[in-house]
């Protein structure tokens, strides 16, 4: 299991040290398809020339009307806006930025900043932030996806919890069973559903999340690693959990991030506009041998 210094950043405080950044992305363009010039991002999904479309701003007011006192991020005042307009269909995001790797990583590491506005309508389904996949390059195996769910009260007297979402694609055989795993819920063996200390999430506030994934050395041998920080205090925290391991010679790794944004899923629509922002995201790996 990586041992976390502490002292690897203040920036990304769980990050463990020595590790090799695969990006780092301060938003301060977009990518091309989007008319920016960022080349960190490959085409995924076309314009949609309405407010779907991501967009750079600077310092967000917390319901959306515009500019407003500096967002306290690690990076300048520019961040990300995701734009849900009214009667948005739940299942689905605005748009993907998505970058991949070589199927070789079993450790994972991944730090962001993000922010709903004051009158979120969270989804009586699941809010998904990012999506870390799993598979052998061509075919996925299975996504770990941090979420938020919870009631919808614009007025922020009850907030959505966080929850980590461990969903297999295929086939059956990579549906691993995790229902040893305290503080979750699911499928014996296939999805499990994570909420560890049950950390809240404000709306009109920025916080900060960090993700630490290490894979088990097999589908059985519950040594793999899930850790989950938020603003600095741990969410999730399981160093017993299995991930599915492919004992060909073609095993299933670690091999694509996505910043996905999913409002919902059960065929819901937003009653009114409403919007997401994301600052700086890191993500780096284990260092190479």
């Amino acid at each position: 299991m990586v041992a976390i210094s502490g002292s690897a950043s203040a920036r990304w405080p769980h990050e463990p040290e020595g590790w090799t950044e695969l990006l780092d992305e301060s938003w301060d363009d977009l990518p091309p398809q989007f008319g920016g010039k960022n080349p960190n991002w490959p085409a995924t999904t076309s314009p949609h020339n309405d407010c779907r479309d991501p967009t750079i701003v600077e310092n967000p007011r917390p319901d959306g009307s515009g500019p407003g006192d500096p967002a306290p991020g690690v990076s300048p005042s520019k961040v990300l806006q995701v734009c849900y307009p009214e009667n948005f269909v739940s299942g689905a995001a605005p748009f993907i930025f998505e970058t991949s790797w070589p199927p070789t990583l079993t450790r994972l590491y991944v730090g962001w900043e993000f922010m709903y506005s004051t009158k979120w309508q969270g989804s009586s389904a699941t809010d998904k932030m990012l999506f870390v996949t799993f598979g052998d390059g061509s075919n996925v195996t299975y996504n770990l996806v941090p979420y938020l769910m919870g009631p919808d009260n614009p007025d922020g007297s009850s907030d959505e919890r966080l929850y980590i979402y461990f969903v297999p694609n295929s086939p059956a055989s990579a549906q691993v069973n995790n229902c040893h795993l305290a503080e979750s819920f699911g499928d014996c063996p296939g999805t499990i559903n994570l909420y560890g200390h049950r950390r809240q999430v404000t709306r009109g506030q920025w916080h900060r999340m960090e993700m630490l994934v290490e894979m088990s050395t097999s589908s059985t041998s519950r040594d793999g690693v899930i850790k989950v920080w938020l603003d600095g205090a741990v969410a999730v925290d399981y160093t017993n959990v299995n991930f599915y391991r492919n004992p060909s010679a073609n095993d299933d790794k670690i091999f694509r991030f996505q910043l996905s944004p999913v409002w919902g899923g059960q065929g819901a629509k937003t009653e009114r506009t409403q919007w997401a922002w994301y600052d700086h995201l890191h993500i780096s790996r284990e260092p190479s041998p």
